[in-house]
């Protein structure tokens, strides 16, 4: 197949199969249920759709998607305007990009690979909740409608439990709320207060720094994370919002 044929297959492709555009989330910014990588990892592959286009991945990079056609396989964006031949490389899982299933796998991404050591995490401002064996790791922001329904249900469960990163939006309120309950004498505590909108004084530890904050923010924006919830798997498995089923989304390999 020619270039051209082979571009405007792909348009048309694109443009009847709208649903897999964008990487797996909900545009409504605090959905209570919203679409996870586990189920479709970012995007739906179509087996042989049209032509001879065989499946399309979308990559966490924005409007990038891979294509795996009979004759190979080539990157294209979501319109179908520009393509790209030659090789493609994570080097946060260090290793080349060259099927779907590779593909799928850019969106797991841990939190020790961000900067290459498993001590990333030790950085962070974290909170533990829950009872259970530790899942992982859990964005959100305290004030923040949806962030406070996770946390409930997170401690209502007594068979799982994550680590809380903070990551306060840019409001005024947040930021203060976020910096009151870090520094609160009982982080948790205060978290669970937190998730109730009971945002009063609360006792604060002397001498208490912020610098983990920052680090929280510096990783959401490696993870380029723009929405709070957001789960991260130990396996570094990302969903956005609260997950319509917790012990599905725990359990897919």
């Amino acid at each position: 197949m020619s270039t051209r044929k082979l571009i405007l297959a792909t348009v048309m492709t694109f443009t009847l199969l709208p649903c897999y555009a964008n990487e797996a989330q909900s545009d409504n910014a605090g959905g209570a249920v919203q679409s996870s990588e586990q189920q479709t990892g970012g995007i739906d592959t179509f087996e042989k759709p049209r032509s001879n286009i065989l499946a399309i991945q979308a990559l966490p990079i924005k409007d990038l998607n891979l294509v795996e056609t009979e004759e190979g396989v080539y990157f294209a964006t979501s319109n179908g305007r520009f393509i790209i031949k030659g090789q493609l490389t994570d080097t946060w899982n260090r290793k080349g990009i060259t099927t779907p299933e590779q593909a799928r796998s850019t969106y797991r991404v841990p939190l020790s690979s961000l900067v290459g050591t498993s001590k990333t995490q030790d950085n962070l401002a974290t909170i533990h909740i829950g009872q259970g064996e530790k899942k992982g790791y859990i964005f959100l922001d305290p004030t923040e409608q949806y962030s406070q329904v996770m946390i409930k249900l997170v401690e209502q469960e007594a068979k799982y439990s994550f680590d809380v990163v903070l990551m306060p939006r840019k409001d005024p309120q947040s930021r203060q709320v976020a910096k009151q309950v870090w520094c609160a004498k009982d982080k948790r505590q205060a978290l669970l207060k937190a998730a109730d909108s009971d945002y009063q004084e609360l006792e604060q530890k002397e001498d208490c720094g912020v610098k983990e904050l920052y680090a929280n923010i510096v990783a959401s924006m490696l993870l380029q994370l723009q929405q709070v919830p957001v789960v991260v798997r130990n396996d570094g498995l990302r969903h956005l919002g609260v997950p319509e089923d917790m012990d599905a989304f725990l359990a897919v390999q």
